[in-house]
């Protein structure tokens, strides 16, 4: 009975609108279902495709406990089916995997081990162990590679017994793992494994193992589902994402033979739409390579994206579950499914090419196709930019003819071609006569021969696209002028043009000087015939080389070297620093008033060093602080030295008045008399006490004591008696009084009155300030005091006035006091 093939077909754009978006399903393909009921297949989950040279397709059935399962051939129109029911000799009901050798032998994978087709004879063995063969790989000798869990066999094509070597984690030399499910070969003969454990391995068939593992390298997971070789020879490897409850990082990888690229589940952030691909077909006309998965049907990857194709956008899919598949010599393809083999064909592309073209040589032409197809590849690629897209650019340096093979998906395609033939150029290009001239100069450049111009490179070219260019490059330079004609053609020509050298100029200012305001320095400059410098302040020249250099402010000059040789004038520059250096900031101090045989502190500032004239009653010349105590007025002048060595002046004048003569005290009975009339103030003392209100010229005395006078005149300068005593004559001022303030002056800028004193007595010491008028402004004490010593007591807030400072001694109660005016 003949039973009608169930067609899927779809015969125009299909949109689908789903949550995330439109896809667009281009309807030009067409799917064709075969299964137990419409066809000779003996059970519908299919395990496994082969294609041989003749196209015929082998299948491998799976269904346990069914014996209808096994081998089938489809030629396309018959079915031949070898299995344990029509083939007592036939291992298994299960054919998981199949490979063809260069002999023709189908040989198939199973649970039950090995088998081999050749002609019509079924042989097969069981190996060893648990020899349960998912994928078979053959190398270039023809031998047969297995992978088991018993571990990886290698099986001779020639040998009718199944002749093998096991290679396991005991063997010799061992691969480390067992359980193997995949195996492929590479370019190079090495043959590459994998399986439950241990990750990848690649052996080089002889002794030596390399194994990939996520312990030693980028591979995120250790077990492998599949692997295949595309037609660069690089190795693809599946991942799968559990095995069994057991966690394991999904990917899909590939190896150039040492170097991996990863590809990780989305789960894991990456592309691979499914965690679990059976196998691979590598499409060679469209360039992409097709995976059969688990859950989310069929993938496709480009290169740069990944596509899937499931029955919620692939209208004909029939299932979601893809075991198998396989791509045909026209290119469709061929899918295992637990539902049946399904057949994904379509029609060749219609396309549209762009005309023959005629080009001049080195021309191009932009050639084009345009037609509904998925892409589009170019040959030869002589000539060509590029060998994909609807548009390359042509350049052949010969006439060529160019094919360009749109196809569709799943491998769908037609062709067509385009002529691009070379016209060799008329054209005569003369770019002119070579020139050479200095840097900085330029030359016209003439060229001829034809209609339009272009020159290279545009570096120091006043236009490019004329024929007569003003050419002014920084350095020698060869120009190339393109000519073409009316036509289009085109040819070229060169023209050097050559820049003469300049005498290489090092220009040199000399070093940096500095001196101080008022001084000069003669710069120094080299390295050529003439100079000039810039600015011309304090300079006495700016045209020679050595010019002297005289500004009040630091200026930096440059001078300009040139020199000339050949014809041809160098210049160059160089920059000198003349640093007129700051002079100090001199200060004498402020000048003073005082009396004569008294001491003034002078106080200096501004410098490092100091020197004071004249040195007139100058305790040193070379202080900035030393005591003045003149005789006369003066004026006197310090000279301040910077630390760069930089002097300035600066004055302070000191005012001194002369004190009134020595007043001799007389006695009349007890009448004490001053000499001094012509006086301001009186001051008598007994015992070196002052004398409350005895501020006369007389003073009469009742006690018996050394007395003495202090007369002030109205400059506020003071001179002492002689001590005189009413019961003893002849006796000196030191032995008459036990205390005596021999000095006192004031510093006005310390705030502090100093005073030298002498004392018999070795005791404490109270000093009291009394304004003119008698009231106290001012007490301190010091410690144990004796002999010639000096004291400086600090006041502030003291007005200008006439003050009497005691001194008391603590042991004895003797007093010495000293007038005191403060301007």
């Amino acid at each position: 009975m003949k039973t009608k093939l169930q067609s899927l077909k779809s015969t125009k754009v299909i949109l689908i609108l789903v949550f995330i978006g439109m896809i667009v399903i281009q309807a030009n393909a067409q799917w064709t279902l075969y299964n137990t009921g419409n066809s000779g297949l003996p059970v519908n989950g299919i395990t496994a495709i082969a294609i041989d040279a003749a196209g015929n397709k082998w299948i491998g059935a799976t269904q346990m406990a069914n014996f209808n399962a096994g081998l089938c051939k489809f030629t396309g129109s018959t079915w031949t089916v070898w299995n344990m029911n029509n083939t007592p000799s036939f291992p298994t009901t299960n054919v998981a995997s199949i490979a063809i050798d260069s002999l023709g032998n189908i040989w198939f994978g199973s649970p039950a081990g090995i088998g081999k087709l050749s002609g019509t004879t079924i042989t097969s063995s069981a190996l060893e162990g648990n020899a349960y063969i998912q994928q078979l790989a053959i190398d270039k000798k023809g031998n047969i590679w297995a992978p088991s869990h018993a571990g990886l066999f290698r099986i001779k094509r020639s040998s009718p017994t199944f002749s093998y070597t096991v290679y396991n984690s005991t063997s010799a030399p061992a691969m480390g793992g067992a359980k193997m499910n995949a195996a492929a070969v590479d370019n190079s003969g090495d043959i590459w494994s994998g399986g439950w454990d241990s990750g990848v391995r690649k052996f080089d068939g002889n002794a030596t193992w390399t194994q990939y593992n996520s312990g030693n390298s980028v591979i995120p997971g250790d077990y492998t589902n599949s692997m295949g070789r595309d037609s660069s020879g690089n190795i693809w490897v599946t991942s799968q994402g559990t095995l069994f409850g057991t966690g394991s990082s999904p990917y899909v990888g590939k190896c150039n033979g040492s170097t991996w690229t990863i590809y990780k589940h989305m789960s894991k952030g990456g592309p691979v739409p499914s965690s679990q691909i059976y196998s691979m077909a590598f499409d060679k006309v469209n360039g992409v390579i097709w995976f059969a998965s688990a859950d989310s049907g069929l993938i496709k990857f480009d290169g740069t994206k990944w596509k899937t194709y499931k029955m919620s956008n692939t209208p004909g899919l029939p299932s979601n579950q893809i075991n198998a598949v396989a791509i045909d010599k026209d290119g469709s393809l061929w899918v295992g499914t637990p539902v049946g083999l399904a057949h994904w064909t379509c029609t060749a592309p219609t396309i549209t090419v762009s005309s023959n073209v005629s080009i001049c040589l080195g021309a191009s032409s932009t050639l084009s196709v345009s037609g509904a197809a998925d892409n589009y590849l170019w040959s030869p690629a002589t000539g060509l930019n590029t060998t994909t897209g609807t548009s390359v650019i042509a350049s052949p340096s010969t006439t060529t003819t160019y094919t360009v093979t749109a196809s569709k998906m799943p491998g769908c395609a037609s062709s067509k071609t385009i002529t691009v033939t070379i016209t060799p150029s008329p054209v005569i290009a003369n770019a002119g006569s070579d020139v050479s001239f200095c840097a900085g100069l330029s030359s016209t450049l003439s060229a001829s021969g034809g209609t339009t111009y272009s020159w290279s490179p545009a570096t120091g070219l006043s236009s490019t696209s004329i024929s007569n260019p003003v050419a002014s490059p920084g350095s020698s330079t060869t120009y190339t002028v393109v000519v073409k004609d009316v036509n289009g053609c085109s040819n070229s020509d060169q023209v050097s043009v050559t820049i003469k050298p300049a005498p290489a100029i090092t220009a040199n200012a000399g070093s940096d000087v500095s001196f101080c305001p008022g001084a000069s320095a003669t710069l120094t400059a080299s390295g050529g015939t003439s100079y000039s410098w810039s600015p011309a302040t304090g300079l006495s020249s700016t045209t020679i080389a050595n010019p002297v250099a005289s500004p009040t402010v630091t200026t930096t000059y440059t001078v300009s070297v040139s020199a000339s040789a050949n014809g041809c004038t160098g210049t160059g520059t160089d920059m000198v620093i003349v640093n007129v250096k700051p002079t100090p900031n001199a200060n004498a101090g402020s000048g003073a008033a005082m009396c004569s045989g008294d001491l003034v502190p002078m106080q200096a500032s501004g410098g490092g060093t100091y020197s004071w004239s004249p040195p007139t009653g100058l305790s040193s010349t070379t202080i900035p602080n030393p005591d003045a105590s003149p005789t006369s007025d003066i004026t006197y002048t310090v000279t301040v030295t910077g630390t760069n060595g930089c002097t300035a002046n600066s004055t302070v004048s000191i005012t001194v008045y002369q004190g009134p003569p020595k007043p001799v005290i007389t006695k009349s009975g007890n009448v004490l008399t001053s000499t001094n009339v012509d006086v301001l103030i009186y001051e008598w003392y007994l015992n070196g006490n002052l004398i409350p209100g005895a501020n006369s010229q007389s003073y009469t005395y009742t006690t018996q004591g050394t007395y003495k006078v202090v007369v002030t005149n109205a400059d506020g300068c003071s001179t002492e008696s002689n001590p005189f005593s009413t019961t003893t004559t002849g006796i000196s001022n030191l032995q008459q009084e036990n205390l005596a303030i021999l000095k006192t002056y004031i510093h006005p800028e310390l705030n502090e009155i100093i005073l030298e004193m002498f004392s018999l007595e070795k005791t404490q010491y109270t000093f009291e300030l009394f304004s003119i008028s008698g009231q106290q402004v001012f007490i301190n004490s010091v410690g144990e005091r004796s002999g010639k010593f000096t004291e400086r007591i600090v006041v502030t807030d003291l007005s200008k006035g006439v003050y009497v400072l005691s001194v008391i001694s603590r042991e004895s109660g003797m007093r010495a006091n000293k007038k005191l005016i403060i301007e």
